[in-house]
């Protein structure tokens, strides 16, 4: 609580009331609705993070706006909390996964819109429903980002071609969009998208510019390792879904190797951002071990399949995200889960701190 003193003008004294009666709704049962309330618990953590980081991200994906007769309400809380945490100097950009969409343009204004409210860059990869319905994907996507974003580097002829890949530059952090979607049904897409991937990380070596990749599929499910002693993960059976339902929407094995290339020649890989399983968890790859990989469940609060769906629009548990940040100097990335941070096991998540330098894990609560 604020403590109000003599010596604080009229508008100082409002401010803390007005404080000290957020806190009050808060506790373990919060009454108000409001994001921006709900999630002050959180702001501490993000803080001190915030403190160690390079970059800090919201990362969220899978919203599926249309799956629900409220047609986006997750996606605005989420632009809400974003606006709000980067007034408070806490926040770079906001990162999305992908799969917007249910089945085609059916919520696209409402996307768009809300995406237009935010204030900070809202960065996302394709995924495999933003394809859906005869939608322009490029259009729909690629397009607003690159014209309402300074900083946004595209391949040659990104428009003329629907190539749906960029990346930007936040300090020394670089977040490459990458697109698995396209690049799993088209043998020349994913070629000319590798080469201008390699392109893209030997300029980040002889720039020093740490690397995240967002993209919406994951590591192959057989080739999936997950991170030991980690209660960040799911705990079905399989991994994720089995690669017989993934039926190829995974990051191509050759994608993984450019990126091994790139360690070797001495670049900064920080992780990968996937979502489209609708689980959670930290992953390595067999093929692949330096590589961690975080696919976290949907954004959508109808369809978080790691999750427990019992909860409530004032409940601190309602939304799935995850507040991330980069440390250079340490070689650290930090995750921190805002929002459902328990799954039907009672597995808790709370914070995770990886070393990605030497690939293991500092930190896991």
């Amino acid at each position: 609580m604020e403590k109000i003193l003599r010596t604080d003008n009229a508008y100082e004294a409002i401010d803390k009331i007005n404080t000290n009666f957020e806190e009050a709704g808060t506790g373990a049962n919060p009454t108000s609705t409001d994001i921006r309330i709900l999630y002050r618990s959180k702001e501490r953590e993000r803080d001190l993070i915030t403190a160690m980081s390079e970059a800090t991200f919201l990362f969220f994906t899978d919203i599926h706006l249309a799956w629900k007769s409220d047609i986006g309400y997750n996606l605005q809380r989420i632009v809400q909390l974003a606006n709000k945490w980067k007034a408070d100097g806490k926040l770079t950009a906001v990162l999305n996964g992908g799969d917007n969409m249910q089945l085609g343009t059916e919520s696209y204004s409402t996307y768009i819109s809300q995406m237009a409210s935010c204030n900070a860059d809202l960065i996302q990869t394709v995924g495999n429903h933003d394809t859906y319905g005869g939608i322009d994907t490029y259009d729909a996507f690629i397009a607003p980002i690159a014209s309402s974003y300074t900083g946004i580097i595209q391949p040659a002829n990104a428009a003329a071609n629907d190539l749906c890949y960029f990346y930007k530059d936040y300090g020394d952090v670089r977040v490459i969009s990458y697109d698995s979607v396209y690049a799993r049904s088209n043998e020349s897409y994913l070629t000319a998208e590798h080469t201008w991937l390699e392109s893209v990380l030997s300029d980040a070596i002889t720039n020093e510019k740490y690397v995240i990749i967002l993209t919406h599929y994951p590591f192959l499910e057989n080739n999936t390792v997950k991170v030991e002693n980690c209660s960040w993960r799911t705990n079905f059976e399989h991994k994720y879904l089995p690669d017989a339902m993934l039926s190829g929407q995974t990051i191509p094995d050759s994608a993984c190797s450019i990126v091994d290339n790139f360690i070797d020649g001495g670049g900064h890989f920080v992780c990968w951002l996937t979502g489209h399983t609708h689980t959670l968890g930290m992953f390595t790859n067999s093929l692949h071990p330096r590589q961690l990989l975080f696919n976290l469940g949907s954004a959508n609060n109808q369809k978080n399949e790691s999750g427990l769906q019992l909860y409530g629009e004032a409940d601190n548990k309602y939304d799935n995200l995850c507040y991330v940040g980069v440390n250079k100097s340490r070689n650290n990335v930090f995750f921190m889960k805002v929002g459902s941070n328990d799954d039907r096991w009672l597995q808790k998540r709370d914070t995770f701190v990886w070393d990605f330098a030497n690939a293991k894990m500092i930190t896991c609560y």
